[in-house]
Formats: C-alpha cells, structure tokens, sequence
C-alpha cells in the first residue's frame, strides 16, 4: 500500500498501524494541490514499485459557506477545484497508461453524498466533486475495455477532524472512519461504477421526483438529515494519511495488498451492476 498525504508525521504513524497488523506500506509526502508535486510523486512511485493497481482520489477540501459571504473570496472556488478535483484528474492522467497496457486497473474517486441532494451553502464543495463524479461516469465505460473499471463512491459526512470547524455538523447523521474504510473496499472488491448509502440515494430520488429547492431561511432543507440548516460558515480540509480510515489523503494502493475485512457495508452498489449488498 502507497500512503500519500502532505503530512509525513501522520502517514508514518499510519504506516506503523498498517505494519503491526501485518501489512506493508510506503510513505510518500505530496501536497496533492500542487501539480508538479503530483507529477514527482507518480514519477517516483512508479519508478520503485513499477504500476498502480488501484487508485483512490480522496485528498479534499470541504467549504460550507453562503454565496453572498463568497462575493470577494473566489480562491474558494479554486482552491475546491484544486484539490478535490485537479488533483485527482492529474494524478489519474498518470496512472491510466499503465493500467492500459496491463488490461487492468481500477481507479476509485470518493465523490460526496453533496452531490445526490445538492444541500445549500456548500456550492463550492459540490460543484468541486460533482466535476469529478461526472468524469468518473464519462470515464467508465471509455476504458471497459481496457479492464479498467471506474468507481464513485458517494461518501457521506465522516467523523473526522475534516468536520471539526463546521460545528453544525454535529447534528448530522455521520459515518465512522471504520465504515467510511468498509465503502472503499465495497468498491475494490466488486469494481461496481458506484457505492452509495441509502440516504445518498433518497436525495438522488427527491432531486428526482420533487426538485423544488430547499430553503435556506431556518426552514428544513429538501432532505431532512442533509446539510443546509442555517449556522456558522466554516472550512476544512481532510486530515493526510488516512484513505481507507477515514481521513483524507490520496491513496494508491497495490492489488491484492487490502487490509480491510468486509464487515455489514452500509452501501448499495449501482443499480445497473450485478452486484449485492454485502
């Protein structure tokens, strides 16, 4: 397992987790909102390890904030775009020619449940990884035939250090890093094009059925459980180190080299796929 992340402290502490249950892992400090920082980490992880098995793009940055309170503050815009979105394309862009040439690979981009129920305040966020869940769709069926499969994974609000400035959050329904950790190996083990909860497709099918925007006046938002109540703005960025536990950074993982047992995945795979819940 490659662990990737700008924090090296935390990516060896989580490398040390890893061992001592057995595993391997490497540590390769990156700041993944930097381009030429990208292109020198995939350059040298491919040198050493020679391909990428499987990719995971879960480096992000979360921004609740109203878009009267964004007038003069358009870095929030590209500083989303940066990280949750230019950061994943760069590095996938790098890892793909190899997965093509061996017929095999699998790239994984955990997408938000923001984009199945579009809550208020947090545009520049959804519109950040609605842009990489729309390239993971159009993405897919380009390289099936090339064994590569493409998966979102539609992850809702984990109890990580991520959340800690957006105090609102803490009315939510959240997820444990754990659970978190059993959505991406849902995803490894079936290659479906997508993961999601129960609650991401109940947005997804109200946006449906009843796309009658939701208040933002202190009434409820369209879905209740969702974010958009009325409080404090606030940002956060995902703590390095921890793809597959919850955290936030980038993970490039070898085949075969999970650690993670299935437990009672919380995640319904796409509904055109064969796969079942599990």
């Amino acid at each position: 397992m490659i662990l990737v992340s700008r924090s090296r402290d935390k990516l060896e502490d989580l490398r040390s987790e890893i061992k001592s249950a057995g595993g391997r892992a490497e540590v390769f400090p990156c700041d993944l909102a930097k381009m030429e920082a990208i292109d020198a980490m995939a350059a040298a992880v491919l040198k050493k390890h020679g391909r990428v098995d499987i990719l995971v793009n879960n480096a992000g940055r979360s921004i609740r904030r109203s878009v009267h309170e964004s007038l003069d503050r358009f870095h929030d815009f590209q500083r989303t775009m940066q990280l949750n979105y230019f950061g994943a394309v760069r590095l996938l862009l790098l890892v793909l020619p190899g997965m093509k040439e061996r017929q095999h690979g699998h790239v994984i981009n955990i997408s938000s449940i923001g984009v199945q129920a579009y809550p208020p305040r947090f545009g520049a966020y959804v519109a950040s990884k609605s842009a990489l869940a729309a390239l993971s769709r159009c993405l897919g069926p380009e390289v099936a035939d090339d064994g590569i499969a493409v998966t979102n994974i539609h992850m809702p609000v984990v109890r990580t250090p991520m959340i800690a400035p957006t105090g609102i959050y803490k009315s939510f329904p959240t997820i444990s890093p754990e659970e978190a950790a059993e959505m991406v190996l849902s995803a490894v083990l079936t290659r479906n094009p997508e993961v999601s909860t129960r609650l991401g497709k109940l947005g997804e099918t109200v946006d449906v059925v009843a796309p009658t925007p939701p208040r933002d006046d202190g009434g409820l938002p369209r879905l209740p459980g969702l974010p958009g109540w009325r409080g404090e703005e606030g940002e956060g960025e995902a703590g390095p180190g921890g793809d597959l536990a919850g955290g936030g950074g980038d993970g490039l993982l070898n085949e075969g080299d999970s650690l993670l047992r299935v437990g009672d995945l919380r995640a319904w795979p796409d509904p055109g796929s064969r796969g079942r819940r599990r």
